[in-house]
């Protein structure tokens, strides 16, 4: 068994390095990537640490970072949550999700999360009324995920999701598909150290397709009426490899209930630069839930180079309320959790997110 873990380790040292090289950030490719909302985090408690807990975090918001995690579960989890994107911008974004742990040993997990992006409504122009047709449009922007994780031993943890995405306006559309891969591990007494791997955003490319890319004229000197069809270019899902270590300083034991998780995080993005995320979580006896992170990449402190709409700083809270006939014991009680996160922007407002989970 210590073989084959071994081995394991092996293999995933070498891929990592494989992989970091294949996706090594590359400022220069910024803005040539399409499908940019599947880089968005929009769940509020791991939000609260800059992503930094990806090795260590379990239940619904695992589809976002490390589709391993839904295995965290005792049993099953439902969340939804709401997000307000930069302050006053008018941009919302709502996600729900739930996953359940199965199989005779529940050594296997599934999920399912929708995320939908509201832009409001957005007045109508046209080449005959460029300032305004009194009508108005929406945006339609939808990430849908299937996630499978198995767990191979005591340690490790694997997952893979199946991600559905479609986007676009009235008369122009783009439909593609993507999958992330990731796996976790935890060693040392209490299992105090925690480590993952998660490859995202991997698919074909996507392409805008529809009636609104077309031209209707006459053709000159003549009375025939055409119709010429634009193509669009395609373009690539934003993939990235992230990597996340976490430890817990202080383990809940006889004689204390409090933990203190330290977390660190690295992401490789293909088209922009890649980020480094320290992240800090603090629980009281587990009702109370104190978070804090950073996420640094290169020019982040000046606004005449950041790449990033974030500013770097970000935070949050969870309260955890046990409820059901085993709520004096945390191992087994029914919980309720109210999320909030606070992620600061450079030039915009920040972003609020609040969550609601449940686990039962």
């Amino acid at each position: 068994m210590m073989n084959t873990i071994k081995k394991t380790g092996i293999v995933l040292f070498i891929g990592v390095l494989v992989s970091l090289k294949a996706f090594a950030g590359d400022p220069d490719r910024a803005g040539q990537a399409g499908a940019t909302q599947l880089l968005i985090n929009p769940w509020a408690a791991s939000s609260g640490q800059g992503n930094a807990n990806m090795g260590s975090i379990a239940g619904v918001e695992a589809m976002s970072l490390n589709p391993a995690g839904i295995l965290g579960v005792r049993n099953n989890e439902f969340e939804v949550s709401h997000a307000l994107w930069m302050g006053n911008l008018g941009v919302a974004i709502n996600s729900f999700g739930l996953c359940q742990r199965v199989g005779k040993d529940k050594d296997n997990a599934i999920g399912f999360a929708i995320t939908s992006f509201d832009f409001g409504n957005i007045p109508l122009t046209s080449e005959s009324q460029p300032e305004n047709t009194g009508q108005t449009y929406t945006i339609s922007m939808v990430n849908v995920a299937l996630d499978f994780a198995h767990r191979f031993s005591d340690n490790i943890t694997a997952g893979v999701i199946f991600r559905a995405i479609n986007e676009g306006i009235p008369g122009v559309n783009a439909s593609g598909a993507s999958l992330d891969a990731g796996i976790q591990y935890v060693a040392g007494k209490s299992d105090r150290y925690h480590f993952g791997v998660a490859l995202r955003n991997v698919g074909p490319a996507m392409q805008f397709t529809g009636a609104g890319l077309s031209d209707h004229g006459i053709l000159d000197g003549s009375s025939y009426a055409v119709t010429l069809d634009k193509r669009s270019d395609e373009f690539e899902l934003p993939s990235l490899l992230n990597i996340a270590g976490g430890y817990d300083i202080i383990v809940p034991d006889s004689t204390t209930k409090n933990t203190l998780s330290v977390n660190l995080g690295y992401t490789s993005n293909s088209f922009s630069n890649d980020q480094f995320a320290l992240g800090l979580e603090f629980s009281l006896s587990g009702y109370l839930k104190l978070r804090a992170g950073f996420v640094y990449e290169s020019g982040i402190f000046n606004v005449a180079t950041t790449s990033s709409a974030f500013a770097g700083p970000c935070g949050g809270v969870t309260v955890d309320i046990p409820f059901g006939k085993d709520r004096g014991d945390r191992a087994k009680a029914k919980r309720l959790a109210l999320d909030y996160s606070y992620r600061a922007a450079a030039q915009f407002g920040g972003t609020h997110t609040f969550g609601l989970r449940l686990n039962l």
